[in-house]
């Protein structure tokens, strides 16, 4: 599903970048995601859109594959016995905290491809040149020849404290969204498998757009700290606070915002994509109803 809003992710990511190339000026894309997406078919072909996406495919694969195998650990080490013995706030702190160990373990760990995908996407090596990284194992190698070890999780503090703000936002908004009358059947009312959707994953998509949009600035400073240093790349910041600081000062508040509108749509092909498929799926087009 990621591969399909790959090019807009590639496209948003420079855009929120744009200051981190170490490139001539004539050479730099412009601020424009259309001038972007022409520079990029034009100089390295369509199949580039996708640069980078294989990187992201194997975080992907990977997270799914951690989270199952890590979550049914941590759960069975805290709950030994059946589940039906712990009730109440027993039951809450030991599946909370056996998600939240899951969720860091797993971060930690695909941390580096996230990184890698941000490094690749940004070379803006022209067809014929030499790139600055071939694939995501080049990358990876590269990256840890120039830098070391910690050169693969630069921009990890971003990564936690983003995520210890979605944890405290999540369910606020989700519960505010949940008690909202569109998201609730009417008494009476026959739906839709769309009316359906909607109401079981309407607010939580909504909440997740709502929340990305708080913390998108976080996003954007991780994504300049995962470059900065790199290969191709300048030297501009010390840490969180530092780039923090030189970005406002730079780039203006607004600058924290670029490639936001990019995100939504992508989210938007993706909703889209989720209801098609759910509609798709549903009981009528298997002869069930």
């Amino acid at each position: 599903m990621k591969s399909i809003g790959a090019p807009l992710e590639r496209c948003r990511i420079i855009k929120q970048t744009l200051h981190m190339q170490n490139l001539k000026v004539n050479e730099k894309p412009t601020g424009s995601s259309i001038s972007i997406l022409q520079k990029i078919t034009s100089e390295q072909g369509v199949a580039q859109l996708w640069r980078g996406n294989m990187a992201n495919v194997y975080k992907v694969f990977l997270q799914m594959s951690l989270k199952v195998f890590f979550y049914d650990k941590f759960k069975n080490f805290w709950m030994p016995f059946s589940t039906q013995k712990y009730t109440g706030f027993d039951y809450i702190w030991r599946v909370a905290l056996s998600g939240s160990l899951c969720t860091a373990i797993t971060t930690f760990i695909t941390y580096p491809l996230d990184l890698i995908h941000t490094r690749l996407v940004t070379d803006m090596s022209k067809q014929g040149q030499q790139r600055l990284f071939k694939t995501t194992f080049d990358c990876f190698n590269r990256t840890h020849l120039d830098e070391g070890r910690g050169g693969l999780f630069k921009g990890l503090d971003v990564t936690i404290y983003s995520a210890i703000l979605r944890g405290a936002l999540t369910l606020p908004i989700y519960d505010l969204l949940k008690r909202n009358k569109v998201f609730q059947s009417k008494e009476g009312e026959i739906n839709s498998l769309a009316s359906n959707f909607l109401q079981r994953l309407g607010p939580s998509m909504i909440s997740s757009l709502l929340i990305s949009m708080i913390l998108y600035p976080m996003d954007t400073m991780k994504r300049c700290l995962q470059l900065n240093g790199g290969r191709g790349q300048l030297i501009l910041y010390k840490g969180f606070g530092d780039a923090t600081s030189k970005f406002l000062q730079s780039q203006g508040p607004a600058g924290l915002y670029r490639g936001i509108h990019l995100y939504f749509i992508n989210e938007l092909v993706m909703a889209f994509t989720y209801i098609s498929i759910y509609e798709a799926m549903g009981p009528k087009n298997f002869g069930l109803e």
